[in-house]
């Protein structure tokens, strides 16, 4: 019971911030739409990365990548490790492909460039990257993806930090309104540590989301959330910096209103965490 009684105002400060995110109607939600895990059906254009001038090739790999079609979007989701000995900030070339193998336009083009969400990934570090394209905007229907490495900026090194403990969370639930015998279940409260284990200071810090289903246990979705601007929801130890040592627990509720229909069919698994340092663009 002890333990329990560490995380409960956490629980239940984010169990508030459910209930006031599912309170108010749509567009008040669009307001504050930095603080929910998710996407914008509203959003119907996609627009790919520019790839900088000067970069250097590319040594990464993929792992956990799902490409799916969720009613009127083709989402693509990924990890990406960075198999060099360099800090690097990393753009990757995306095809789409039908189920025959056939290359798919976007826009037009054969192939589009998506950058990873962190700033500089350090030597063999990870980042992530997820878009949702309609579908009016590809030449047929799709079915899988290809990835390769576009090309990497190096980036001077800087804190590692460290997501510990993440995956599991408490699920928000409550009768069905429709089924009183049923359980509906408004959120997955995600649970994760982030820290700093090494000397240098981390002013500014973002964390990514990566979000699996519960039955097939496959990747669906990825987003980087600002702890500050998503203060509402996001419920933290400490706030502020990461100093060296620093080590806190970070609770966010992640509503399924905002979720890609797989998570919504199957329920959310498990929401693993990356945590990176806001570099300044060069």
């Amino acid at each position: 019971m002890k333990h329990m009684k560490s995380y409960a105002p956490y629980l239940f400060a984010a169990f508030v911030a459910i209930l006031s995110l599912n309170a108010g109607c749509h567009e008040e939600l669009k307001k504050t739409e930095e603080v929910n895990l998710g996407f914008d059906p509203a959003n119907a254009k996609f627009q790919p990365d520019p790839l900088p001038k000067g970069v250097s090739p590319a040594a990464v790999t993929y792992r956990d990548a799902n490409c799916y079609i969720s009613g009127e979007f083709f989402c693509i989701v990924s990890i990406v490790d960075n198999k060099s000995y360099d800090w690097v900030r990393i753009w990757n070339r995306i095809q789409v492909l039908d189920s025959a193998g056939n290359v798919l336009t976007v826009n037009g083009d054969s192939s589009f460039i998506l950058r990873a969400f962190a700033d500089a990934v350090p030597p063999s570090g990870a980042s992530a990257f997820f878009c949702n394209i309609p579908l009016k905007q590809i030449s047929g229907v799709p079915d899988t993806c290809h990835f390769e490495g576009a090309g990497v900026l190096f980036q001077e090194p800087g804190p590692i930090l460290v997501a510990s403990e993440s995956g599991g969370g408490v699920r928000i639930q409550r009768p069905d309104p429709k089924d009183p015998t049923k359980v509906q279940e408004l959120a997955f409260n995600s649970q994760a540590t982030i820290e700093n284990p090494l000397p240098d200071t981390a002013e500014v810090f973002r964390l990514v989301y990566l979000v699996y289903g519960e039955i097939d246990r496959k990747l669906y979705f990825a987003q980087v959330i600002d702890p500050v601007a998503s203060a509402g929801a996001m419920h933290q130890e400490r706030t502020g910096p990461l100093i060296a040592g620093d080590k806190r627990r970070v609770f966010y509720p992640i509503v399924y209103e905002y979720l890609p229909q797989p998570l919504k069919d199957q329920r959310v698994g498990r929401a693993d965490v990356q945590v990176y340092e806001v570099r300044k663009e060069k």
